[in-house]
């Protein structure tokens, strides 16, 4: 569950505030590009965009050592080893089964896949300060920005079948 949880909530927060990110970003006017305060603050958004589902994922897993560790803790005390070898036979093929599924959840978003290319080629179209005047020229806000949508919501669907596939395997 946990799992399946933190796949969906570190695909579609993003997307959709990317998407309010980026209409912003390309509804300003070309000055806003040549001023250094302002792209030092858009830098800095950019490198923030992270942070909330990186503590709500902190926190996750936090919850879950603390139950792990409880439970062993309770083992222990009771010096009773059939509750020892009970949570090794538990954690051992947990960490092989999540070791398999990092392997296939990379290949999605892996850094050969066109998908992966061709988003952050929208993501520069639409933030890069050389590129946004001639997005602003040409009128070419919405086509990139409905096509990134696109292509995020085709991101989020392959990331949320591949999510349930392990989570059912994982039962």
């Amino acid at each position: 569950t946990q799992n399946l949880i933190e796949r969906l909530l570190w695909t579609k927060i993003p997307i959709e505030i990317n998407q309010i990110l980026y209409k912003k970003i390309s509804s300003l006017d070309v000055h806003y590009y040549e001023n250094d305060k302002f792209r030092d603050s858009l830098e800095k958004v950019r490198e923030a965009q992270n942070h909330p589902q990186r503590l709500v994922n902190n926190l996750f897993y936090s919850l879950q050592s603390t139950i792990q560790v409880s439970i062993a803790f309770v083992a222990l005390i009771g010096l009773n080893w059939y509750f020892v070898i009970l949570i090794l036979v538990v954690a051992i093929p947990e960490f092989v089964l999540q070791s398999q599924q990092s392997k296939l959840a990379y290949g999605i978003w892996s850094a050969e896949s066109t998908l992966r290319k061709r988003v952050h080629y929208l993501i520069r179209m639409l933030e890069g300060h050389r590129e946004h005047k001639e997005v602003k020229l040409f009128g070419l806000a919405d086509k990139f920005l409905s096509e990134l949508k696109i292509h995020q919501n085709t991101f989020y669907k392959n990331n949320t079948g591949l999510a349930k596939r392990n989570y059912f395997l994982g039962l």
